[in-house]
């Protein structure tokens, strides 16, 4: 038992301990113990704001060499598997702010995400095969999803054989630009809700919006142009039957890719809306760099109740976010 409330849960690299991250700033890890005992937890970091997701990221430090004929210092071309890693933590706050710690010496800070107007809701590091890049995209209470590159560099300052840890800001996504079609007038705060990548694919969803975005991850191995592409803008929506009342609406709560680099869509049950099924999951078509439904071909009758209660209905994310947040909005 946390003494404090839980933003956020991850399990570590190792799978040897659990990150629990609360209201206070702080985060604990638990080791995961195969006999009963007493629970030490281990205070790794603190912010000064509310943490509101973690994620681990790993970076990756080329060999370097010296040039035989200027004495340059320069990267040395080897095998990505050759590669220094060392493991990284990213924790988000309330405060706009990421920030980038070695794990598990947390005390050592690698750099910031500074971007955001608005409290940091996502953090996603996409799995890059063959790469020595280490690429992190950010979401926000402030509509929009950032992508970063957190890759440690080599300096140039005097031949130098350091490298420097710093993070670059790639680009920026409005997502309430590109989502203006499906943003119902009512909504007057857009605040993303999940982040999820697999391969090239990224999907992002946003708080009460029945639509799918989703991107593909271009990497720039040598440079700082790597970039999301907008490949389709999916309303979850377009297969709801046109004779059902207007409480029936697929506004997604939640997101994830699976083994098969399918997407798993859990749909928001309340007492406003109702959706035409809880889970859904869809393919990617690279043909038609379309999402496509492929729940036909699964059963999901043997974990899905078939009835559910209406919950309570769930805080918006700007309830806990902002600082000051009006109820009436």
């Amino acid at each position: 038992e946390n003494s404090k409330r839980c933003n956020s849960v991850r399990f570590d690299p190792t799978s040897k301990f659990v990150l629990v991250a609360d209201k206070f700033g702080d985060a604990y890890r638990y080791p995961i113990l195969k006999k009963p005992a007493e629970l030490k937890p281990e205070l790794l970091l603190g912010h000064v704001s509310i943490l509101t997701s973690m994620e681990f990221a790993t970076i990756f430090y080329p060999r370097i060499k010296k040039t035989t004929e200027t004495n340059e210092v320069v990267e040395d071309s080897i095998a990505h598997k050759e590669c220094k890693e060392r493991t990284i933590i990213l924790t988000g706050d309330r405060d706009e702010k990421v920030r980038s710690s070695m794990y598990p010496n947390s005390y050592n800070i690698h750099s910031y995400c500074l971007g955001h107007t608005q409290f940091v809701t996502a953090i996603n590091v996409p799995k890059l095969e063959n790469s020595t890049k280490t690429l992190v995209i950010t979401g926000a209470g402030d509509g929009t999803a950032k992508l970063w590159d957190i890759s440690s560099k080599l300096s140039e300052h005097n031949n130098s054989e350091n490298y420097i840890d710093l993070s670059a800001l790639l680009q920026s996504i409005n997502l309430s630009q590109i989502g203006s079609n499906f943003i119902d007038s009512s909504i007057s705060e857009i605040g993303i809700l999940s982040i999820k990548s697999s391969k090239e694919l990224v999907s992002i969803i946003v708080e009460g919006v029945p639509a799918i975005f989703l991107f593909k991850l271009q990497v720039d191995q040598s440079g700082n142009n790597s970039k999301l592409i907008l490949l389709e803008t999916f309303s979850t929506d377009s297969a709801k039957d046109s004779t059902q009342n207007d409480k029936v609406s697929n506004i997604p709560a939640d997101i994830e890719f699976d083994s098969q680099n399918r997407l798993l869509v859990s749909y928001s049950v309340n007492s406003k809306v109702s959706p035409n099924s809880l889970l859904e999951v869809f393919e990617f078509d690279s043909e038609s760099s379309k999402l496509v439904s492929c729940k036909s071909n699964i059963k999901f009758s043997n974990y899905i109740p078939p009835q559910v209660e209406t919950p309570v209905d769930p805080k918006s994310i700007f309830e806990w976010g902002r600082k000051s947040f009006d109820r009436n909005n």
